[in-house]
């Protein structure tokens, strides 16, 4: 358990880093969090970094939980013949959802303008996205 923590942890850190980094030089650069470019910065760096911190997490938490326990799953064979289970089609679509979000987000990465509230909006229904697919995950452990 410990040595998955810290090589998914390390590994997701990466990311992170660029992200935090990103707002951090933005507002070294600039005005602080008054230039309205570091707000967008901010916010978008904010809801990626949380995205990241739920899906190590999960992923984490998925590992520690013997196979017999979790069930069959989905195989391979199983998505090549797009013969999936209602549980596995739902978190599909709000994966893509949350991917399609994550985009969004990271194209608005350091792009000036007045700050927007459809980051914080986009960025709100991404995590409740996600936070709904974490659910019917942990329902199924």
């Amino acid at each position: 358990l410990c040595h998955t923590f810290l090589v998914g942890g390390v590994s997701a850190m990466a990311p992170m880093i660029f992200f935090i980094f990103e707002a951090v030089s933005c507002m070294a650069s600039r005005d602080g969090l008054y230039d309205e470019q570091c707000q967008n910065t901010t916010w978008a760096a904010m809801f990626l970094s949380l995205y990241l911190v739920i899906i190590t997490a999960v992923a984490i938490a998925s590992r520690t939980v013997p196979q017999g326990e979790r069930g069959e799953g989905m195989t391979y064979s199983n998505l090549a013949i797009l013969r999936l289970k209602m549980k596995e089609k739902v978190q599909g679509a709000l994966g893509v959802v949350t991917a399609l979000v994550s985009m969004y987000l990271f194209s608005v990465l350091g792009v000036e303008g007045a700050p927007s509230m459809v980051i914080g909006s986009v960025g709100l229904g991404g995590a409740v996205t996600l936070g709904v697919a974490v659910l019917i995950e942990f329902a199924s452990i």
